[in-house]
This record gives structure tokens, C-alpha cells and sequence, in this order.
């Protein structure tokens, strides 16, 4: 990470917004996305979004335009590629640190997934989120879940 800039993981929510310019949310994510480009924000991502990220972008019942397989890997191509971007490894502890984050604040079904997310982050010493699901960090003190 590097020194006096903000780092910050981006949840897959923030991509795709960036991703569809008829998202209402698409302006604010971009320009998050745009922020760390030019050396503001150093945004860090872990395996698990950029996998959630082809899931959505490629499902018709989730976007208003599904991309083909090889445009949704291009797109995961250039995120990785781009500036102000740290791809994180899962952690080692990944799935004891998940378990004892949903002992603490039981959650159901897909809800689990920001717990894994949450677990990732906690790993790695990034403490602050951007997220349109603020709620799904809430009860993790340890995070600070914002919108961009």
C-alpha cells in the first residue's frame, strides 16, 4: 500500500455501477473508480469481488445489458490492470476469521458473502469499505462502510 493515500476495498457493487452508464449510481462510482486511477485512493480488491463481479455482469437477471463471457473478462482484465489498484490474496485465517465474524453478528443466506469479505479485509489491515450495501458492514465495528 502506498504511503499517505487512502486505502480502501471496493465492493463489487461500485464496479458494476462504474460499469453501466444507466446505473443512478454510475456517476459517483466512477468517479471513485477515477479517484484512484490518478494516485488518490489506492483500492484494493479481493479475488472473491472480481469473481462476483463476472457473475453479475454476465447474468441478464441481474444487469439491463449482460456482457458476452470475453467482454466480462476483458473488463476484470482492465481492473487489475489499471492504476491505484491492489489485488489482495485471500488470507490464510480466511475462514476462521469468517466463522468467528458470523458467531459474532449471525447473518443467512448470501448475507455471508460480506462476512467473507469482511474477513478478507480484516486479514489484510484495510479497515474502510466503498459499498452501495453500507447495512451488510454495520454490525462489524471494526469496518467503515461508505458510499462512494
Amino acid at each position: 500500500m502506498r504511503d499517505n493515500v487512502e486505502s480502501a476495498f471496493v465492493d463489487i457493487n461500485v464496479l458494476v455501477y462504474a460499469a453501466y452508464q444507466d446505473s443512478p449510481h454510475h456517476g459517483a462510482s466512477r468517479a471513485l473508480i477515477e479517484e484512484a486511477q490518478r494516485g488518490e485512493l489506492q483500492r484494493c480488491l479481493a479475488p472473491q469481488v472480481l469473481m462476483e463481479f463476472y457473475a453479475v455482469v454476465t447474468n441478464p437477471r441481474r444487469v439491463s445489458q449482460p456482457r458476452p463471457p470475453q467482454e466480462a473478462v476483458g473488463a476484470m482484465n482492465a481492473e487489475v490492470e489499471s492504476p491505484g489498484f491492489l489485488l489482495f490474496p485471500v488470507p490464510a485465517d480466511l475462514i476462521a476469521q469468517g466463522i468467528g465474524l458470523i458467531q459474532r453478528s449471525p447473518v443467512a443466506g448470501a448475507a455471508v458473502y460480506a462476512r467473507q469479505l469482511a474477513a478478507t479485509m480484516l486479514g489484510h489491515g484495510v479497515r474502510r469499505i466503498y459499498t452501495s450495501n453500507t447495512w451488510d458492514f454495520q454490525q462489524i465495528p471494526e469496518i467503515e462502510a461508505l458510499t462512494p
